[in-house]
């Protein structure tokens, strides 16, 4: 602008002579101080030619890159403000400033803004580290403060779950109990269980002074009252009744029971009832008062060594007996059993069985039925699974065993591998499990002619027999479900 008070010309005008020339050299040495890098001071001094050459040649260099700024660098010496003499003394960039104030301020504020910018990425930059690292630490401070609670709450859990465990498998457990205990039993693994006669005998205990009415209140649910008082009065046996305990059977009828707890002997008879055992004997006479306790035990014993026999439980038969002692009773019942056999000696050769298993099996059929029609279909299943030589899984050869014939044995108890325990061992027991009948006997030898291998009995003591185990439980399933 021709306003201005500093011109560039397109090329450097030449400098004017004069007073102002020593100014002017001043000044190009500064500009050369500021512009060359520095020398060392052992260099010689050059001539006044020489330095206004090189102050040329800069000024050129000047004007090059002024041009490729679009900045004029290039200045005379007459232009100099004379109110800033110092301008000459100014470096290369506070020139800039003084003379392009714009630039420079537009510079300064790009420079801070991309300084700003460049605070401002650091910071966000730092922001963000310090937001991944700060959730962490407070996740971290957070879990640790609640990680005992939470450990407390999973604990009250699980005590909360074992306890409702521990209250279900009681309740289960019981359930079952009660089930076993309401129910008949059913068959495992292949073997027969008791379905009717867990009922076959119950234990009746007289205490002393009871009344015939008091006995009459305690008797098994099978008795009439009515008709155990009438007999009783009818033939002054009121004042007869002994005290002790009296296994009574299932079978058994108000007058029988009658005579079995009184004293006083009717007709001098004893009544021996099927499946009775010798301990069952000894019981009932000495509570009659016809022996003492244990001496028909002791008699059966020394009355089977002496006549050669294997066992003495067995080879006795149940019927009713005049009585004199022991030993004539025993030998009487011992005769009436082989009187039996004499009769049937074809039948006894062809069932291809020793006398020792005819009385076994025999004895064991009354402890499974005292219907006489159900022992033939009976024997043939025992006969059956005895010749495949499978368990007969019977109940009653190990209540013999433990002397208990009303209560109900533990499942651990069956489980016991045991002489008497036919659900773990195959074969037939060691001895006889009470007094054979005449019906057994023939019952064994006059098996029926089926190939069952199962059998159970109802509520009502109806049998129903099954050829496999799968039906066996399909009979026991619709039997019981009734």
């Amino acid at each position: 602008m021709s306003d201005n008070k500093f011109k560039v010309p397109a090329k450097s005008a030449p400098t004017k002579r004069g007073s102002s020339s020593k100014n002017n050299t001043q000044t190009e040495e500064k500009v050369k101080k500021t512009t060359t890098p520095k020398k060392s001071t052992s260099t010689p001094k050059k001539s006044e030619g020489e330095v206004k050459k090189k102050v040329n040649s800069t000024q050129e260099k000047k004007e090059i890159t002024s041009k490729k700024a679009k900045v004029n660098l290039v200045f005379d010496k007459q232009e100099l403000p004379k109110n800033n003499p110092s301008l000459a003394n100014m470096t290369r960039e506070e020139r800039l400033a003084y003379l392009n104030p714009k630039d420079v301020k537009k510079n300064v504020e790009k420079s801070k803004e991309e300084k700003g910018k460049e605070t401002r990425s650091e910071i966000t930059s730092l922001m963000e580290s310090v937001k991944k690292n700060t959730p962490k630490k407070e996740e971290n401070v957070q879990k640790e403060i609640t990680l005992p609670v939470k450990k407390e709450k999973s604990n009250t859990l699980i005590y909360l779950v074992i306890l409702l465990i521990i209250i279900l498998l009681i309740l289960t457990i019981a359930l079952l109990v009660k089930k076993r205990i309401n129910k008949p039993k059913q068959i495992e693994n292949g073997n027969i269980y008791l379905a009717t006669n867990e009922d076959l005998s119950v234990k009746l205990t007289i205490k002393s002074g009871m009344s015939a009415s008091q006995v009459a209140s305690i008797l098994p649910s099978f008795l009439q009252k009515d008709l155990f008082l009438t007999y009783v009065n009818q033939n002054n046996l009121a004042s007869s009744i002994r005290t002790g305990e009296y296994l009574i059977n299932s079978t058994f009828n108000e007058e029988e029971v009658a005579k079995l707890i009184t004293t006083k002997k009717v007709n001098d008879s004893v009544l021996i009832y099927p499946g009775y055992t010798l301990n069952d004997i000894d019981l009932a006479l000495s509570n009659r008062d016809l022996i003492k306790a244990g001496e028909f035990l002791k008699a059966a014993e020394s009355f089977s060594k002496a006549n050669g026999l294997s066992f003495s439980e067995g080879y006795f038969l149940s019927g009713e007996y005049k009585f004199i002692s022991s030993i004539d009773l025993l030998e009487e019942m011992n005769n009436a059993l082989f009187e039996i056999l004499k009769n049937y000696p074809e039948q006894v050769v062809n069932s291809g069985l020793s006398v020792n298993e005819i009385v076994k099996i025999a004895s064991i059929i009354n402890r499974e039925t005292q219907d006489n029609t159900q022992m033939s279909d009976i024997a043939a299943i025992i006969l059956n699974r005895y010749r495949q030589n499978m368990p007969l899984g019977i109940d009653a050869t190990t209540r013999y065993e433990l002397n208990n014939w009303s209560d109900v044995i533990s499942q651990s108890i069956y489980e016991k591998d045991t002489p008497y325990n036919t659900r773990r061992k195959a074969g037939l027991p060691p001895t006889g499990i009470g007094c054979p009948s005449e019906e057994a006997i023939l019952a064994v030898l006059f098996p029926s002619k089926i190939s069952d291998l199962y059998y159970l009995h109802d509520k009502e003591g109806k049998l129903y027999t099954s050829q496999s185990y799968e039906e066996h439980l399909k009979t026991y399933e619709k039997v019981h479900s009734l």
